[in-house]
């Protein structure tokens, strides 16, 4: 009474279906793993932000009244916005002294070598310093000159060394 279909070249039995189907499935969820781009969450990220904004808005609101001093208490007044005099920088470290960031000796074993003393091992008049700040001091008079600036030179010579 039922009549059966009659089975066409194309079509394929239930159980190689579903085994078709399921190969399919995994190369595409294996296909979307290796497509997947990682992602940052930045929910976690502005929790935190928020909670260091309200923190440092305590902690300012906080230092301001901190601030407020007594009426007998006078602070002193920066001098931030007085110009600089002209100076030459020196830097002794552990092992050289620098003029300006310029190596003018080195320094060995906490000293300098006494072949560059005027007076030797025992001696502080150290003749390559002396003759580097001597000529900055110089080229700074020269250009306080040119500027009309008062530069006081702060390097002193004697017989008995650099004061």
């Amino acid at each position: 009474m039922a009549a059966q279909k009659a089975a066409s070249p194309n079509d394929v039995p239930d159980r190689e279906a579903k085994r078709q189907l399921k190969r399919f499935k995994a190369q595409v969820e294996e296909e979307a793993i290796e497509h997947q781009q990682a992602y940052l969450n930045i929910t976690p990220m502005m929790d935190m932000m928020t909670i260091l904004l309200v923190f440092l808005l305590k902690q300012f609101a906080v230092q301001q009244a901190a601030t407020l001093t007594s009426e007998g208490l006078q602070l002193p007044t920066s001098s931030i916005e007085a110009q600089r005099p002209l100076a030459v920088n020196v830097t002794i470290t552990q092992n050289a002294i620098l003029v300006e960031g310029d190596g003018v000796t080195t320094v060995r074993a906490g000293g300098v070598d006494p072949s560059v003393k005027r007076d030797g091992a025992n001696g502080y008049y150290i003749t390559p310093l002396v003759d580097v700040l001597t000529k900055h001091a110089n080229r700074l008079k020269k250009i306080a000159a040119i500027f009309f600036k008062r530069f006081a030179c702060l390097l002193r010579t004697s017989t008995s060394g650099v004061m």
